[in-house]
């Protein structure tokens, strides 16, 4: 900064004095310094705050409901919000569930330009256990500029944290071509503070399965026999004194060596 100030003492002419050259240059350094600043932070700040409009649409409020915890055997209600953000009117709007445990309902078929409908879906659980999740499509049709209709549709989920009536640490047994081995699966508490186990057995020749009363533990084993194949659906059935879940099926896997 020094050398510059001299610099421009020298360019100056003589007629000007030293400080007063001095005090000129301090005062531009000063001026060029704020108009950076002020031109940086505006231009940053116009790219920070600028964003794209969001493209029209049948916008849900809320693309996912979640009914946290729930016991087996439950209804749950889910109610979805869709708004039509399109310039020109929505028809034929309609739903399809995933599977029979679901029914879904719409409040209306025909929206105008800024108008909402909801979706009703009722879900049944059933048996389910752990993290469970179903979809909903929506259906509807848009006219194009042509007068053309457009079929388009979108998705919704509902989910849930299914908590069983009663627990095990290991829900698929999994073992290695030809080599004999034992998965022992363990059952404790979960809704039902006591359970009693009636049969355990298995749907294979290749597949036993036994129970231990006083341990709460089903032990399956994996008999290698060159002459059977392990057949695809393989598992092993646990009869419970559970109302919601009577049997609890343990799915049966046999892979190939690494």
């Amino acid at each position: 900064m020094a050398r510059a100030i001299e610099q421009i003492d020298n360019a100056c002419p003589l007629s000007v004095a030293p400080g007063v050259r001095r005090k000129r240059f301090v005062d531009i350094a000063i001026w060029i310094a704020f108009f950076s600043c002020l031109a940086t932070s505006g231009v940053a700040g116009y790219y920070a705050t600028k964003s794209p409009a969001p493209a029209p649409g049948l916008i849900p409020q809320n693309e996912v409901f979640s009914a946290g915890e729930v016991e087996q055997g439950e209804m749950i209600t889910a109610t979805f919000s869709l708004k039509n953000t399109y310039p020109t009117p929505i028809d034929a709007i309609s739903t399809t569930v995933g599977c029979s445990c679901q029914e879904a309902s719409v409040s209306k078929t025909h929206l105008e330009p800024g108008e909402s409908a909801t979706i009703n879906v009722l879900w049944r659980v059933g048996s389910r256990r752990g993290p469970a999740k179903e979809s909903i499509m929506v259906k509807y049709t848009l006219a194009n500029n042509d007068g053309a209709s457009l079929a388009k549709s979108l998705a919704l989920k509902i989910e849930a944290d299914v908590i069983p009536d009663i627990k095990l640490d290991i829900t698929h047994c999994e073992f290695v071509r030809g080599r004999p081995e034992t998965v022992r699966v363990h059952l404790s508490p979960g809704r039902m503070n006591e359970f009693k186990i009636g049969r355990v057995y298995s749907n294979s020749q290749l597949i036993a399965a036994s129970y231990d009363l006083e341990s709460n533990v089903v032990e399956v084993r994996y008999v290698p026999n060159d002459n059977f194949g392990i057949g695809p659906a393989v598992h092993v059935e646990i009869e419970t004194d559970s109302k919601r879940e009577p049997f609890i099926r343990v799915p049966v896997s046999v892979v190939r060596a690494p």
